[in-house]
């Protein structure tokens, strides 16, 4: 499987990280089948979350995780093109590299390429997932994880045996979900 290191523009060009969210967004909405470091499993030194100007978003060369971050001193040696052996994902092939400012595109579609190269582009039971948890829409009830919450007219019937945290959880998403919904009217 080829992997892509898509380099993030310096803080002068995208001071607020926007380039790095809408590719987060990008591949949570298209692709929740890729696992991200930090967002499907606790925050590490190389979560996308701490990934910053200059630093690289790597696709498939986490062991773990699909897509990681790289920091840029851990990827190169002390010159600009020196590739750096002790980078915690170092494979021995050195994988492409895409600058997001000037080929925004292009990194897109190699994205696509990624993505299908897993072959996990398959329907994988679930919608989307919120914050890690799978969550499934049916007509009549929600699926968020393990937990069905039948639906009643407009409103949501919570079971009586959840904890405080997975109370949270569902109201959040189904917050969430009427946004969604509202703004597409």
């Amino acid at each position: 499987m080829k992997s892509y290191i898509f380099e993030l523009p310096e803080k002068k060009y995208d001071n607020k990280g926007f380039l790095k969210n809408l590719v987060i967004n990008h591949i949570a909405e298209k692709y929740p089948f890729l696992t991200m470091d930090g967002i499907d499993g606790p925050k590490t030194e190389s979560s996308l979350q701490y990934a910053g100007p200059g630093d690289f978003i790597s696709l498939g060369l986490h062991p773990k995780y699909h897509i990681s971050s790289i920091k840029k001193n851990d990827w190169y040696n002390g010159c600009s093109d020196c590739f750096n052996y002790k980078c915690p994902f170092s494979a021995l092939n050195r994988p492409e590299k895409i600058n997001l400012l000037s080929d925004f595109d292009i990194a897109m579609k190699k994205l696509d390429e990624y993505a299908n190269s897993t072959g996990q582009y398959l329907d994988k039971g679930y919608d989307y997932k919120w914050f890690g948890t799978p969550v499934r829409i049916y007509q009549n009830f929600i699926q968020i994880g393990m937990t069905i919450i039948p639906k009643k007219g407009d409103y949501f019937i919570l079971p009586e045996n959840l904890s405080q945290k997975e109370i949270t959880t569902i109201n959040s998403v189904i917050y969430n979900i009427n946004i969604i919904v509202n703004e597409a009217a």
